[in-house]
């Protein structure tokens, strides 16, 4: 989407919700996350009540890697919503936010600094503790037999 007219008009002092609002969807479609983000959060602050703004808005800060921002967004937006009776956008920040919930969790966490080091060293001696042996296979050979072969070799 061309923005041009669009700031054209910012500069003008045109400033209104559905503007910001508009220019922050052009800008989250071209993955100009901060900006979006920046349009977004001027539109929540003509109207805090406009439930689409507080959708995109989330969308947007989940976009830019702040996911605690954006959960708190969709948090927001769902009273907003639920205020102004606002359905369609209620159900959609309720599935945004239960997905955030669920990945945030799902997120592995850095382990802590005193846990060791399990990578296996470059010059580690090498034990029937640290690599499998042929005998812990499913297909065993008998040892006798193996035993026979070893010593006749």
């Amino acid at each position: 989407m061309d923005t041009a007219a669009l700031e054209q008009m910012l500069a003008r002092g045109e400033d209104n919700a559905l503007l910001r609002f508009t220019l922050g969807n052009a800008m989250y479609q071209s993955g100009r996350w901060a900006e979006a983000e920046a349009h977004l959060a001027k539109a929540l602050e003509f109207d805090p009540a406009y439930s689409a703004a507080w959708t995109l808005y989330g969308r947007a800060l989940d976009a830019a890697g702040k996911t605690a921002a954006a959960i708190g967004a969709f948090e927001r937006g769902i009273a907003a919503a639920t205020e102004k009776g606002d359905m369609q956008a209620l159900k959609a920040m309720r599935v945004f936010l239960k997905t955030q919930k669920n990945l945030s969790r799902a997120r592995p966490q850095p382990p802590p600094q005193s846990a060791p080091d399990w990578r296996p060293r470059v010059n580690a001696p090498v034990s029937s503790d640290t690599w499998p042996s042929w005998r812990s296979s499913k297909w065993r050979i008998r040892p006798s037999l193996m035993d026979l072969q070893i010593r006749g070799s």
